[in-house]
């Protein structure tokens, strides 16, 4: 995926399935900082996005 600046997000999946909150989808994702620090955090969904963004948390430190 490359590198994504501050304060930016970046396209990650297509959610286009219409389940009406039947099934929650959860995505993890780690990401690099530039002094090399790992960090993951995940997404919870359980309906699409009015915004087609999905806000990350729970980020936490990942040790090598």
């Amino acid at each position: 995926m490359g590198t994504v600046e501050d304060g930016t997000g970046t396209f990650l999946d297509a959610y286009n399935l219409n389940l009406a909150g039947d099934f929650l989808v959860s995505y993890t994702v780690i990401a690099t900082t530039g002094q090399s620090t790992r960090h993951s955090g995940t997404a919870h969904i359980s309906q699409p996005p009015r915004d087609n963004w999905a806000l990350i948390e729970d980020w936490a430190s990942v040790e090598a």
